[in-house]
């Protein structure tokens, strides 16, 4: 897969990201991981079998604090996992996770992952 523009959105990030874990591109989706994220990312390579259904919310300013800006984006999806890899934590399903980002080099990244809601 391609990796987006440097000037793509946040939006556009998040959404070439979960595509990665969907084809299982780890190129892809270490590139749009902050260094701090991409053994979570390793994660969800090893154990997805498929994200499908990608719906992506707006881009939410949280907090400024000594690391810059915070951001965040909801994004809502359908995911499946492999069976000798599934997560009773993480059921196969419609799921809506939070991931953080951070602008790095004036390009977007996600920083971290894992806010669920209902």
């Amino acid at each position: 897969m391609a990796l987006p523009p440097p000037n793509a959105s946040a939006r556009q990030v998040v959404r070439a990201y979960l595509r990665a874990l969907d084809a299982h591109d780890s190129a892809t989706a270490d590139a749009l991981s902050a260094p701090s994220e991409r053994g979570a990312t390793g994660q969800w390579l090893s154990s997805t079998a498929s994200i499908t259904r990608i719906q992506i919310g707006s881009l939410q300013h949280v907090t400024s604090g000594p690391a810059g800006p915070q951001y965040m984006i909801f994004a809502t999806f359908w995911y499946a996992s492999h069976w000798w890899a599934q997560d009773p934590s993480f059921l196969d399903g419609r799921h809506t996770w939070g991931y953080a980002l951070i602008r790095d080099h004036g390009r977007w990244q996600i920083s971290a992952d894992g806010d669920s809601v209902g």
